[in-house]
């Protein structure tokens, strides 16, 4: 599940109190807050810790079913000191890394709940009798593990049709209601309808924040309404919700009238009737899928990811015979290394092309949680166009980007260039996928060929 970053938000579940240090030894500390320090405090040019030390220190979450948080601030190590971390309550725990000066920690450390129902984090410490480091500093903190739920749509006025249009005419309103579905409520917060930041979109633009949602049909055509849901711990529903809606046109009368426009009382005149519906066509929107997760390939070689969109709603035997029809390939994602990353579009008939080629750097795409955490981060909109983009394609503008901004790590609070969202010209052209049946299973793939970052795709169309 998605978390967002939303500063009002992030108070509803961040434990905070008063703050005390803990300094590296033997013990095992209940806690939500303070520091941990190592064995003789952050030092400044001035040693943090003793020789040949060998600790083992445990932390629990002092909120029941909360998830430990450790944000090291400064870390500074000899060589050949080591600190190594276990998910767990013990050191028989999987372990999460094995850090020393040439591998610092440079992001979170968080307790994987997954694997790790306690939340609790162990710490191990071994210094050698050689020289020693200023040590470490890292702020505690804990924060409630996401409970999946969906939103679904409980009632329209007027009802949607068959194929699942919200059909009406000018100058009506249509009326949408929302709800959720909490499979895993009050473990450890509660959910409600009432407790849901709801937010509804119409072509793009935000236009409702309510559970129930009136929609003017102020224009002829087609608009594409899609919903989706933050709860009161600032996580995401596992789906966005999407319904497209018709507005009709006005049909045409010309050549209807009477054969005589005027009669007298006891005649009869016949009226001739010529009506011309008037047509109008829009883009068909897409689909969205849930997030995909794209792990860190570890112990070399690549992998791959799909996420896949099945399409029907064209006519049978229908396909692509223009790459203008095409109006455009799309995807949110956030990932902390650009050059780990191939991306190719498949559609039905197995044809392909490349949207982003090999290569590219360390810079990200979105606001990226770097390193190999699984914690998702901010997802930025990528597209590629046939035609028109702004922007040269991704491994050319990320080697030649100078204006690309500076922006925070949502999980750690460092700072790296990312990719500005925006149109880009695709590696190979969109115009493989000339031939390519409409219906059917369109896919997406990233193939990862490096280790040591990940990222998440949160959405992605056509």
């Amino acid at each position: 599940m998605r978390k967002f970053v939303v500063t009002l938000l992030m108070s509803m579940w961040l434990f905070t109190g008063y703050s005390q240090s803990y300094l590296m030894s033997n013990d095992t500390i209940t806690t939500c807050n303070g520091t941990f320090e190592s064995s003789l405090g952050l030092g400044s040019g001035t040693p943090g810790y003793g020789h040949n030390e060998f600790y083992t220190m445990t932390f629990c979450p002092g909120t029941p079913g909360a998830i430990l948080s450790f944000d090291f601030t400064s870390f500074d190590l000899n060589s050949g000191d080591y600190l190594e971390v276990f998910n767990g309550d013990n050191t028989l725990a999987p372990s999460l890394g094995l850090f020393s000066g040439g591998t610092p920690i440079i992001a979170p450390v968080v307790a994987q709940l997954a694997t790790n129902p306690s939340g609790c984090i162990t710490f191990v410490f071994i210094s050698d009798p050689l020289e020693l480091g200023d040590g470490w500093e890292a702020d505690i903190s804990c924060s409630l593990p996401c409970q999946d739920f969906d939103i679904f749509f409980n009632s329209f006025y007027p009802d949607t049709n068959a194929l699942g249009f919200l059909d009406f005419c000018s100058g009506d309103t249509a009326l949408i209601s929302a709800s959720g579905i909490f499979f895993n409520n009050d473990q450890t917060y509660h959910q409600s309808d009432s407790n849901i930041s709801w937010y509804w979109t119409v072509n793009g633009d935000t236009v409702n924040y309510n559970s129930d949602f009136e929609f003017p049909a102020d224009s002829i055509g087609g608009s594409f309404i899609r919903v989706f849901a933050l709860d009161s711990n600032a996580c995401a529903a596992n789906y966005y919700l999407n319904l497209t809606s018709r507005v009709a046109t006005i049909p045409e009368f010309t050549g209807t009238g009477f054969t005589q426009d005027t009669i007298c009382f006891g005649d009869t005149s016949f009226m001739s009737v010529n009506i011309s519906p008037v047509e109008w066509s829009n883009s068909v929107p897409t689909g969205t899928t849930p997030n995909t997760h794209l792990p860190d390939v570890s112990g070399g070689g690549s992998a791959s990811y799909d996420s896949d969109i099945n399409y029907s709603q064209f006519a049978p035997g229908a396909t692509v015979t223009n790459v203008n029809q095409i109006n455009r390939i799309w995807m949110d994602v956030e990932h902390s290394f650009l050059g780990d990353l191939i991306i190719r579009v498949t559609c039905p008939n197995n044809s392909t092309t490349v949207l982003k080629g090999a290569g590219g750097g360390s810079r990200w795409l979105g606001e990226a949680c770097d390193g190999t955490l699984t914690l998702p981060g901010i997802g930025y909109i990528y597209e590629w166009q046939p035609t028109g983009n702004t922007n040269s394609d991704l491994v050319t503008h990320s080697t030649a980007c100078l204006g690309c901004p500076i922006v925070t790590n949502p999980c750690s609070g460092g700072t790296s260039s990312t990719l500005p969202a925006g149109s880009y010209d695709s590696d190979q052209p969109l115009s493989n996928l000339v031939g390519c049946p409409l219906n059917g299973v369109w896919t997406i793939t990233f193939v990862d060929n490096a280790s040591l970052d990940d990222g998440y795709l949160f959405a992605w169309g056509i």
